[in-house]
Order: structure tokens, then sequence, then C-alpha cells
């Protein structure tokens, strides 16, 4: 194994690696932008080379702006999930992606407005999958595949996350699907749980010392007892 790792591929200056996905060369490909174009093209496009090569255009992305994604879709089923900086996203179904050649400036893939703002995050998800929506100020939100709107290429998403002015959406990831469990369950569980706390700590809870007077006929010294021994059978 070497620790410093071996090329994977030979880049520009001004370029850099941002998604390494793992095909059988008989896939389509979807690449996205941060302004909102994509494009979808067959992976038989791109040829074959070593690790060293600098590899084929994909998209062609003004200069100014940059590509923020890169999936492999190989069901018609899928559908494309978009996520915005500012906490905006929606379904859109991969149909209306029409495959190009490779290369092209691609399609609106979301309408960016000042309102939702940039694209950050281009998912291929199933509808019984979720989604983790992450901000740059440690926030996360889980919400379901099925729960965010499907609708089409040329809109600007709908609100999944609210956000401050300050803050804005730094990562996205697709896992499986949990369902909730119920509110009923979750109070039964709670209360469950404090009676067993609240019956701990009274039986750790250690006797409590106290100092009785003596009767007037007793010449006796005070003593010393404690609660449980006043109960004890003489």
């Amino acid at each position: 194994i070497r620790v410093n790792g071996i090329i994977a591929l030979n880049l520009r200056d001004d370029d850099e690696l941002i998604s390494v996905k793992v095909t059988d060369g008989t896939k389509q490909i979807l690449l996205a932008a941060n302004n909102g174009k994509a494009i979808l093209f067959k992976e038989t496009d791109v040829r074959s080379m070593g690790r060293t090569a600098t590899g084929v255009r994909g998209m062609n992305v003004p200069e100014k702006d940059f590509l923020i994604g890169a999936n492999i879709m190989d069901n018609s089923d899928q559908e494309v999930l978009v996520v915005t900086e500012k906490g905006y996203g929606k379904r859109t179904a991969l149909a209306e992606y029409r495959i190009q050649n490779r290369g092209g400036k691609g399609v609106k893939t979301l309408n960016v407005t000042a309102k939702n703002g940039q694209l950050v995050a281009l998912r291929a998800v199933n509808a019984d999958e979720d989604l983790i929506v992450s901000t740059d100020m440690g926030i996360a939100i889980r919400v379901a595949i099925q729960d965010i709107s499907k609708i089409g290429r040329n809109t600007q998403g709908v609100r999944i996350i609210k956000l401050r002015a300050d803050q804005s959406v730094a990562t996205t990831a697709i896992v499986p699907h949990e369902d909730e469990e119920p509110a009923e369950a979750v109070e039964k569980e709670t209360g469950t749980q404090e009676a067993l706390e609240l019956n701990n700590q009274l039986n750790q809870k250690q006797p409590e010392e106290i100092t009785l007077s003596p009767l007037e006929d007793e010449k006796e010294d005070n003593k010393t007892i404690t609660k449980d021994s006043i109960f004890e059978e003489e």
C-alpha cells in the first residue's frame, strides 16, 4: 500500500477533482454546474484511457462557473434531486433530461435566482430513500425523498431547510429511508425511563440520621438512631 496514493487523473493547475464513481461502461452520466445547468450523456462517449491521462470534456462550463456534481444513472425510474445553497430543492423525473453529446452546455435543471441561490448538490435518488442536508453551521435535517416536491426542470424548487441569512447548505447525503417513531411510543418509552430512574434514586438513598430527646422520666443521654430503626419491632 502506498501511503501517498497513486495518480488517478492528471489535473491542470486551475482544476480539481470533485467526484469518483464506479461504473461498468454502459450507463449514463449526469453532470451539473452551480449555474443550474446539467447534461446527460452516454458513458460510451468517454473513451477508456490510462490513470495519468487528463481526460475528455464532459460539460462546457462558463469560466466563472464550475461543476458541483456527477452521477451515474442506471435506472429509468430514478429521479434527479437538486439542492441549492439557500436550502431549496426539488425532484425531477430523469425522462425530462434528454441525452446529449458530451461536451455540451447542458439544459436547465434549476432556475437559479437570488431567492434560492446557486446549485450545490445534484443526486440520483429513489422515492424510498432519505435526504440529509447539513449547513456550514453544523445544523442537519433529515427529510424523506418522497416528501420533496416533484416538479419540472425549469423551476426554483421548494424550501427544504430554513436558514438564516448567514447560513448556507454545505453538504448532502442520501441514506436508506427510516420511518419516524410514533409520538405515543416515544412518550411511553420516556415515561418508563423516568420511572426507572426515580426508582433507582429511591433505592440508592441512604438512611437519614435524626436525634431524639430523652423522655422526662429517663435519665439517659441523648441517643442517635436512624429512621429504619424507629420502625423495628422491640
